[in-house]
């Protein structure tokens, strides 16, 4: 029989249950005192110590002939406990596990049961369960056959012990998943082992306890493997930290907050290692967890494909994304790339709901947030003050789906960024085309006081005099295309063009499967560059329906010459009617000559690439790619980060140039990134950040774990790169475009290599061969 016994009830609103669970041999009283005494029953004490706690113990058969038979029947047991928290209706409360030897066995059996079913009530037992307590379980799985040797000599039940044995392989699996996804889940793990034996015998020795999870200590107890269930008082060890414990894990809920039984899924987005960005997001995980909702954070993972897939996965699987938006997550990869997840996955299904929080903040977002966010409600968090209003805005939101006070975040931009200043301010990760649609008497802002031209500048800007120009920029990702073309296109607004900046990275890659609702995205883009009636948009289904809206409704409306700008064109070449699109944007290119009469003569097209443009289309005749030679942007070569250092106050002697220019490969962001945390700001020496470059919090690792997570949306790839790092084996020519297109890896002497030093670190660590 197994059944759950209250031996204290919260008076009011409950902050958790804390469940004592005995193992073989135990029971649900007598584990927890001594010599049978009643006064040292501890669980009553906890309950006499929170009044706003409620207090259990799990009491069932644990006679050691019948704790394990034939098979094992521990999942079995643990499917009871299930279905008795289930029936006390636990499964929206906070919980903390207070676990005996072998007992603890039982609850990690259960928090893996609860993990397979999700959906089910009882799926929501691992994601309520706030902290384990282990006395005196062997939780490594390292070594069964010697404990169970050791519980032999306790119980004298050598039958059971046998069947023990017999499953070493099992309760290993069993060790493995909890020390793998206690982190994931934010469960709090503490540990005790004993220091005395027990019948002359040390049952659970420091190796047997420790879980295997990164920073949990096993704990030694000064008692033997019974009496460290039970403290003699409350000055005892094991209940001053079962206590604490209690406290850290099962927080008061704040003032005027009840709890909610309806579960919503929560994921906090927030930039690590940042504060008060951290504090604030472990703060809301614990109270909004405490208000009966799934919420996920960031915390204890370990970085790799696995992360990285977990969180996509998360991403998917919330029904609420809160995004923490201080002045240092705005500029965060990672932020940007968790908030462009759940933009697109939120065109497919309205999920998930994306719940703003500027945390010391007024500034702008940027055109990668601002895309996605800029125009929705959001909370305001001044200081510590404002703690309790916006944990109530937010479970009010997460009740209703949204906030109550609403931003329009408009085109404005900031002002201009002196040379001084601009050694304080973290590069951006893009440049913002919401520069073009400021007058053409106003200067472009802000200013960058440490762009460096190349030759492609040369190149390129004085082609924005001319009219009827084709003009395709190439280059990987973070090669400063889009610097380049906002400087191209600003000189075209100068001498009158009108501008219209269409991008198909705001795309959801469902939308992109669909020509439809690129075409007619496309359209909706146009009416907003060109700033017309929002009545003039329509649908769009065939790109000759395209040709004929840019005719009739915008050139023949249209005096002026008009530049029209494609960046990211690389998203639509794995599309089954890429070639439509391409050869729809070559006719237009030819339609200057024929067409002159409809004003195409007056026209511009700039198609931006990450990729080889050959590699785009393989009918020449169809291709706009081939009716001008791309222009390149190279990494910035040795002599051009001389001129860099220079400009950031010599931080760098000549030889450390060479090392730096190794690390980044001249890749621009990277480089910027790297001046920038050598600068007045941090002042860290080139030493220090090239031993840590390549750490998941590293100088470079909001980067690093923003390209991870990229690469986790396309398993071939991550292979790929990871056959490359570890083996030298070259991708084939679609993986390597792909992989070229996002910058991670480059041809040196006709060989495809990792892109730089930094890449090859990271990936060779994160990514299996």
């Amino acid at each position: 029989m197994s059944v759950l016994q209250r031996i204290a009830t919260a008076e009011g609103p409950s902050r958790g249950a804390v469940i004592f669970v005995h193992g073989l041999g135990g029971d649900a009283h007598d584990t927890w005192q001594r010599n049978g005494q009643p006064n040292t029953f501890w669980p009553a004490w906890l309950g006499q110590d929170f009044p706003d706690l409620d207090v259990w113990t799990f009491a069932y058969d644990a006679s050691p002939t019948t704790w394990f038979g034939y098979a094992m029947e521990l999942p079995d047991r643990a499917g009871n406990m299930l279905a008795a928290l289930d029936a006390e209706r636990l499964e929206g409360t906070p919980l903390v596990f207070v676990c005996h030897s072998l007992g603890g066995l039982l609850i990690k059996q259960l928090l893996r049961a609860s993990f397979d079913r999700p959906g089910q009530r009882v799926g929501q037992f691992l994601h309520r369960t706030q902290g384990v307590a282990f006395l005196a379980t062997p939780n490594s799985g390292s070594d069964v056959a010697s404990w169970a040797d050791k519980f032999r000599t306790l119980l004298g039940a050598s039958a059971a012990i046998q069947d023990l044995k017999a499953d070493t392989a099992a309760l290993r699996d069993l060790s493995s998943w909890y020390r793998d996804h206690a982190p994931q889940e934010d469960i709090a793990t503490l540990v005790f082992f004993e220091t005395r034996p027990t019948r002359g015998v040390k049952i659970v020795d420091p190796s047997s306890a420790d879980p295997g999870i990164p920073y949990v200590q096993p704990i030694a107890y000064d008692g033997d493997h019974l009496t460290i269930a039970k403290p003699a008082s409350r000055e005892d060890l094991v209940y001053k930290q079962v206590r604490r414990l209690v406290e850290d894990r099962l927080p008061q809920p704040a003032p005027g907050i009840a709890f909610k039984s309806k579960l919503r899924r929560v994921f906090i987005s927030y930039r690590r290692r940042a504060q008060p960005d951290a504090k604030l997001a472990s703060w809301l995980h614990t109270q909004l967890k405490a208000a009966g909702h799934d919420v996920f954070i960031d915390v204890g993972i370990k970085v790799g494909v696995d992360w990285s897939t977990e969180i996509t996965r998360r991403i998917d699987w919330c029904d609420f994304l809160v995004v923490l938006l201080s002045k240092d997550a705005v500029e965060s990869e990672m932020v940007q790339e968790e908030v462009r997840l759940a933009h697109h996955r939120r065109k497919k299904d309205d999920t998930p709901v994306i719940l703003p929080v500027r945390v010391a903040f007024e500034g702008e977002l940027g055109y990668a947030l601002g895309a996605y966010i800029g125009k929705l409600q959001y909370a305001r968090w001044i200081g510590s003050a404002d703690d309790g209003p916006i944990l109530a805005q937010l479970l009010e939101a997460i009740g209703t789906g949204t906030l109550q006070k609403l931003v329009d975040e408009t085109a404005s931009l900031a002002r201009p960024v002196d040379a001084v200043e601009a050694v304080r301010v973290r590069p951006s990760v893009a440049a913002d085309p919401r520069v073009l649609r400021q007058r053409p008497d106003r200067p472009t802002s802000p200013t960058d006081p440490f762009y460096l031209e190349r030759e492609a500048d040369r190149i390129v800007l004085p082609l924005a005099d001319n009219t009827g120009e084709t003009l395709v920029l190439k280059a990987p990702s973070k090669m400063g295309k889009t610097s380049l073309l906002i400087r191209y296109l600003d000189g075209c607004r100068r001498v009158g063009k009108r501008i219209a900046f269409l991008d198909f990275q705001i795309f959801s890659e469902a939308e992109l499967d669909d020509l439809g609702v690129v075409l007619t995205g496309l359209a909706a883009q146009l009416v907003r560059e060109m700033r017309l009636d929002p009545t003039a948009r329509r649908t769009i289904a065939s790109p000759s329906q395209l040709t004929e809206f840019l005719e009739d409704d915008i050139l023949a409306r249209l005096p002026e010459p008009l530049t029209l700008a494609f960046d990211e064109v690389d998203r639509l070449v794995e599309r089954p009617y890429h070639n439509d699109v391409f050869a729809m944007l070559r006719g237009w290119h030819n339609r200057r000559a024929s067409h002159s009469w409809r004003g195409w003569d007056r026209v511009d097209l700039t198609l931006v690439v990450a990729t080889e443009p050959s590699a785009l289309i393989r009918d020449v005749e169809q291709s706009p790619f081939n009716v001008t030679v791309p222009v390149r942007l190279d990494p910035f070569s040795q002599p051009q980060l001389v001129v860099l250092n220079d400009l950031f106050d010599q931080p760098l002697r000549d030889g450390e140039l060479d090392l730096l220019h190794l690390l980044t490969g001249g890749q621009p962001y990277l480089t910027r990134l790297a001046f920038y945390r050598l600068g007045p700001a941090f002042g860290v020496s080139l030493r220090d950040l090239d031993a840590t470059a390549a750490d998941n919090d590293g100088p470079f690792g909001e980067h690093l774990r923003a390209k991870l997570t990229q690469l986790g949306r396309r398993p071939d790839l991550a292979a790929a790169m990871g056959r490359l790092v570890h083996q030298g084996v070259a991708p084939d020519e679609a993986l390597s475009h792909r992989l070229r297109a996002a910058g991670l890896v480059r041809k040196e002497d006709g060989k495809v290599v990792p892109a730089n030093l930094l890449y090859d670190r990271f990936f060779r660590r994160v990514l299996p061969s």
